[in-house]
C-alpha cells in the first residue's frame, strides 16, 4: 500500500461534543478537549470525520499541538503520518504561525512512543508538566489572601463588559490574550472567566480560564514581577476555585515541575496532584534562501 493512501489526515471544520467524546481519554487535556468541543479556538485534523481514531489538535493560545486517539499500526501509516506533518503541519507552523519550534504532547504513553518513531530523526527536548485538580473538600477560611502594601488596598475584580469599558490596561494588554482562545469577548464570558487583582486601576495579577470541558475549567495565572511574593496568585486561584464551586464546576491547574512557586500556589489552595505529562519539542531548521 502506498504510504500516502494508508492514512489521510483531514482538517476538521466542524467541532463539537461528539468529536471530543470520541477522542477523549482519562488523561486528555481540558484545554485541547475544549478546542475539540468548539469552545476554544484552534485547528483539528482527524483521519476520519465520522469515526476518528487519531487527531492532531493545534492551540492558537499555546502555539502547541496535542496528539489524541489511538496509535498507528503499520509502517505505511507511520510514513503517511510523517508526510502529513512535512507537507501540511510544518509549513503552516513556520509560515503562518511563525513558530521556530514544533511543540507537542500526547494523551497516552503509547501515543508518545508513536511520536518518537514518527520524529525519529529529530533532536527532542522535553519538560515535565504537573496537573492539579480541586479537592473534594476544602475550607475557604484556610485559603491565602493578598498581602497589600501599607496604605495601598487591593481588590479582586471579575472580567465583565463593564470592566472592559472601564479599565484601559485590561482592554489593551489582556483582551488580545483572551481572544487567542475565544472568538469574541462575549464568547469568552459565555465559556470562560477571569479575575484580576487591582491596586487602584493598575492590574497586579490575573487568572484566566483558557478552556472548559464538562464543567472543568483549566486556568493560567500571572503576577507582575514587582507584586510577587504577596500571595496574589494564591488569592486569585482561591477566588477561581470558590467561584467554580458555587456553580458546581472544578478547576484544573497545570505547571512545569520545576516551577516551584506555581506548585506551591496550587497546593496552598488545597489542590491535589492528579496527573503529569511531558511537553516535547524540536527546533525547525532555518529556511534555505532561494537563489
Amino acid at each position: 500500500m502506498n504510504g500516502l493512501n494508508a492514512l489521510k489526515m483531514r482538517q476538521e471544520p466542524k467541532r463539537g461534543a461528539k468529536l471530543a467524546e470520541k477522542l477523549k481519554c482519562e488523561k486528555s487535556s481540558i484545554h485541547y478537549l475544549s478546542i475539540l468541543n468548539g469552545n476554544t479556538r484552534g485547528l483539528v485534523w482527524t483521519d476520519d470525520p465520522t469515526a476518528p481514531r487519531l487527531a492532531v489538535v493545534y492551540s492558537y493560545l499555546l502555539g502547541g499541538f496535542q496528539i489524541m486517539g489511538t496509535p498507528l499500526q503499520t509502517a505505511e501509516e507511520y510514513a503517511a503520518f510523517r508526510l502529513f506533518f512535512e507537507n501540511k503541519v510544518f509549513p503552516l507552523a513556520k509560515d503562518e504561525f511563525e513558530l521556530s519550534e514544533f511543540a507537542y504532547s500526547a494523551d497516552t504513553e503509547e501515543l508518545s512512543d508513536m511520536m518518537r518513531v514518527v520524529f525519529f530523526d529529530k533532536e527532542l527536548f522535553e519538560q515535565k508538566q504537573l496537573v492539579y485538580r480541586t479537592a473534594e473538600e476544602y475550607s475557604a477560611a484556610e485559603m491565602p489572601f493578598v498581602h497589600a502594601a501599607e496604605g495601598r488596598p487591593m481588590r479582586i475584580r471579575r472580567a465583565s463588559e463593564s470592566f472592559l469599558r472601564e479599565n484601559a490596561e485590561f482592554a489593551g494588554a489582556y483582551l488580545p490574550e483572551i481572544l487567542e482562545s475565544y472568538k469574541s469577548f462575549a464568547d469568552f464570558l459565555k465559556h470562560g472567566f477571569a479575575f484580576f487583582v487591582l491596586e487602584g486601576e493598575n492590574i497586579c495579577g490575573n487568572i484566566i480560564s483558557n478552556g472548559e470541558y464538562n464543567g472543568c475549567f483549566i486556568v493560567g495565572a500571572d503576577t507582575k514581577a514587582e507584586y510577587r511574593r504577596r500571595g496574589i496568585a494564591s488569592a486569585l486561584l482561591r477566588t477561581a476555585i470558590e467561584s467554580a464551586r458555587e456553580r458546581g464546576n472544578e478547576i484544573i491547574w497545570e505547571c512545569a515541575e520545576e516551577n516551584i512557586p506555581s506548585v506551591r500556589t496550587a497546593e496552598s489552595c488545597g489542590m491535589y496532584r492528579c496527573g503529569e505529562f511531558f511537553v516535547r519539542w524540536f527546533e525547525f531548521e532555518p529556511n534555505t534562501p532561494q537563489d
